[in-house]
């Protein structure tokens, strides 16, 4: 495995996380060929921190979740990341 590190991501509500990995799945059948972790949902990374960080990250996560309510967020468009 390759450099760890640790992602705070931000979840989408069961509707919208069955509407996103339908899309997905079409994109597999079309002939995509990712490497989309299977055993994470749909999500948005907000950002990538060293793992030393973990004690300060779990703190400030937990402090923005207690501020910061649940907000609709609309898209327009889908992207894909290349390597």
């Amino acid at each position: 495995m390759e450099k760890k590190f640790l992602c705070v991501m931000a979840g989408y509500d069961d509707k919208t996380e069955q509407h996103l990995a339908a899309l997905q799945n079409r994109l597999y059948e079309e002939g995509f060929i990712g490497t989309h972790t299977k055993d994470l949902p749909q999500h948005i990374t907000l950002g990538t921190f060293p793992v030393v960080e973990e004690n300060e990250l779990i703190s400030l996560v937990t402090q923005v979740s207690r501020e910061i309510k649940p907000f609709e967020i609309t898209f327009n468009h889908i992207g894909e990341f290349w390597q």
